[in-house]
């Protein structure tokens, strides 16, 4: 499972806060996550000269879920609004299998530039806003997020374990 991390540049801090989180847990409960700026198998996401803009656009399409850290500048980056989030809810909208879980970083002043935001529900509630919290309210937030992923990760896991079960047992009762 992959999960493609969407955020605006100037909200970097809450991302690597997720980030950190998720690669202190042990390695059977990491998720993949998929940050234009990390690395994976050493090798980093974005390599300098490449084309950014078809690399985030692959991620997308590989992802099997997204994590949108959603403040006023994601909804006033140019290319947030038209690039990512419309492939996001392209493919929310024809997988049902394909999950978006939004966080509030601020108090959205208008969902004018994308209106779908507004209608999801999200990780936390404007009260708890990643930008209006800190220390242990904080940290807590940002784990119940990973914990949201990981509840999702786990059903996806189950759901695969069936069908995959499924197959095998086909394969043997067809012998």
């Amino acid at each position: 499972m992959s999960v493609f991390v969407s955020y605006a540049s100037q909200d970097i801090s809450h991302v690597n806060s997720l980030s950190k989180a998720n690669n202190d847990k042990t390695l059977f409960e990491r998720v993949s996550l998929w940050i234009s700026y990390e690395k994976n198998k050493n090798k980093k996401n974005i390599e300098p000269g490449s084309n950014s803009k078809r690399k985030i656009l692959e991620a997308i399409d590989k992802s099997t879920s997204a994590i949108i850290f959603v403040s006023n500048n994601l909804l006033t980056s140019d290319f947030v609004v038209k690039e990512e989030l419309p492939l996001i809810f392209k493919k929310y909208n024809s997988n049902k299998n394909y999950n978006i879980i939004p966080v509030f970083v601020d108090k959205v002043t208008s969902y004018d530039n994308f209106p779908q935001l507004k209608d999801l529900q999200y990780s936390n509630s404007p009260s708890t806003a990643l930008n209006s919290l800190s220390g242990a309210k904080y940290r807590i937030t940002i784990s119940e997020l990973l914990s949201d992923l990981s509840s999702i990760y786990s059903k996806k896991r189950k759901q695969y374990f069936t069908v995959f079960s499924i197959f095998i047992l086909f394969l043997i009762s067809s012998h």
